[in-house]
């Protein structure tokens, strides 16, 4: 009779860790209890995984890197959403993350808004086309334009579809749409200089001014946002934790000769596998925007900043795979 009821316990304790084993990586990715929401499903490889399979950090991750992958997609609704996530369990993110997180919630935030203002400006111009107000519509359609790059594609078909039933060629500013675009230009470049000098707050100041202006600045070219995220790298990077003194403040990048001094020392912190100071290193470079770089053969502080975040990538993947393995 003993002998039965240890055995019985035994399969018991058994039982119950291979339905553990087999039910915990399906709780973390959704489910009242996680508070986890519209995160994407895994769809190309282990970098979806979430880092742990135990704990609220992973989740906090999970959702910070879900968010920006929606946010490059331009569904900031949902980047919206899942950063809301990440900030809800902002305690388990390194303090790094956390920076990158602030970053990202305020330059999404700006995306957002404007997305907002040209959905609405683009219905009221739709409407006002349909009511036989042509005049209306097409005052309407031109400030869409200094918003169109914030447009989900559904919208940006409609915007075009609108635009040509009016004869508007789309991108047409009118005369004001024209002075804030260079006046945002110059605040741009006002900001790059006084971020070359470190001097972060005017720089911030001078990126915030520009984007309120709603200017029509190609994603191609600097823009506030960028201005921003490299506002935001520089920040976090002389940011130090409580108690330690924070290093001192680069000196500026006033050459060429610097800059490519500087691009050598990080690709050898990259192939070290420093990988953070080597993001400090291209938040240094890209800051420099005075300095021009060869556009298809020469090493750039761009080219730079996507090896850096592709070796990061690829090493949370791989500590990923690793934790997963290990539960």
């Amino acid at each position: 009779m003993v002998a039965r009821a240890q055995k019985r316990k035994w399969i018991d304790f058994v039982g119950g860790l291979l339905v553990g084993a087999a039910t915990q990586p399906l709780a973390l990715l959704a489910g009242p209890d996680t508070g986890l929401i519209s995160l994407p499903a895994a769809t190309d490889g282990p970098e979806r995984i979430v880092a742990q399979t135990s704990g609220r950090s992973s989740r906090a991750r999970l959702a910070l890197n879900a968010g920006i992958d929606a946010e490059r997609l331009g569904d900031y609704d949902k980047a919206a959403t899942l950063y809301r996530e990440a900030q809800s369990r902002a305690n388990d993110l390194t303090p790094e993350e956390r920076r990158e997180l602030e970053r990202r919630i305020a330059a999404n935030t700006l995306a957002l808004q404007a997305q907002r203002e040209a959905r609405e400006q683009l219905g009221l111009a739709d409407s006002a086309f349909q009511h036989g107000r042509p005049a209306e519509a097409a005052a309407l359609l031109k400030k869409v334009t200094a918003k169109e790059l914030y447009l989900s594609p559904a919208d940006k078909q409609r915007f075009q579809t609108l635009c040509q039933r009016m004869h508007v060629p789309p991108g047409t500013s009118p005369t004001l749409l024209s002075t804030n675009t260079e006046k945002a230009r110059a605040l741009v470049r006002q900001g790059r200089e006084a971020l070359g000098r470190g001097d972060v707050a005017q720089a911030r100041k001078c990126a915030e001014q520009a984007s309120a202006l709603n200017a029509d600045l190609s994603w191609s070219e600097d823009n506030p946002v960028r201005l921003l995220e490299d506002i935001a790298r520089m920040d976090g990077n002389r940011a130090a934790p409580a108690g330690e003194a924070g290093p001192s403040p680069a000196a500026p990048i006033k050459t060429k000769e610097e800059a490519l001094a500087l691009l050598k020392q990080g690709r050898e912190q990259l192939a070290k596998g420093q990988l953070e100071e080597a993001n400090k290193t291209a938040a240094r470079l890209r800051a420099a925007r005075h300095i021009h770089w060869g556009l298809f053969f020469e090493d750039t502080p761009d080219k730079f900043q996507a090896d850096v975040d592709r070796a990061r990538s690829q090493r949370d993947k791989h500590q990923s795979v690793e934790l997963l393995a290990e539960a």
